[in-house]
């Protein structure tokens, strides 16, 4: 509208955007929905815990067992993870030695899991590496191919976790999919949760609550200025 121009084969040139992220692409489908309400962004992950992305499902697994019983190094015999083959092939590092090792291990976000109730970026410190009834707890978790799991994966990225106690009971959870996919979204309070978390960093309060209402009303804004 302005008169600035581009490639007219941005898309589906030899050098473009088609040949570069994919192959055989149909731009048919691609195109498709122009026109409708039907928008990929309806469809994205939120990302519920600040890890990869794999582990999300134990973790998930685990948290649904935390509201049932009270879980510790002292309680727990042992925590048996069994999610699709990717989840244990990134995360299956049993030992991590820096925070950004702890991201990539389902043993490290499960045992925080229990202990905390949540995996976010408080979880990723050099004083929880070190921290003894976390590492006591890392070392009762067992990360397992499910066949299952494995089967539905990459569709549905899903983990069963089974806990056994040490006075015998035992406690089972089958996360099917990840909290925060779009078959399982997460709630406007969890998402506001989140954002507090992360932006009570640098904004305080009111700060933070004047951003929300903003944002959860740029439809009716005329015109952003930021």
């Amino acid at each position: 509208a302005a008169g600035v121009t581009g490639a007219d084969n941005m898309l589906e040139g030899e050098r473009g955007f088609g040949n570069a992220m994919s192959r055989d692409v149909d731009w048919q489908a691609a195109f498709a929905p122009l026109g409708s309400d039907d928008y990929t962004i309806t469809r994205m992950t939120q990302k519920n815990h600040c890890c990869c992305g794999h582990a999300f499902a134990g973790i998930d697994a685990v948290l649904e067992i935390r509201k049932q019983v009270e879980l510790s190094a002292d309680t727990v015999k042992k925590i048996h993870v069994s999610s699709y083959a990717k989840a244990r092939e990134v995360c299956g590092n049993a030992d991590p030695k820096t925070p950004y090792e702890a991201k990539f291990s389902l043993p490290y976000v499960a045992a925080m899991a229990a202990l905390e109730g949540s995996v976010r970026l408080a979880a990723f410190t050099d004083a929880w590496l070190d921290d003894a009834a976390l590492r006591a707890l890392m070392a009762k978790v067992e990360v397992v191919v499910g066949a299952d799991a494995e089967a539905a994966f990459p569709k549905h990225r899903s983990a069963t976790v089974t806990i056994e106690m040490i006075d015998g009971r035992q406690f089972d959870f089958h996360a099917p999919t990840r909290r925060g996919d779009p078959d399982s979204p997460l709630t406007d309070q969890e998402l506001e949760d989140k954002f507090r978390e992360l932006a009570g960093v640098v904004l305080d309060d009111q700060a933070q609550t004047a951003l929300i209402a903003r944002v959860w009303a740029m439809d009716k804004e005329a015109a952003w200025i930021l």
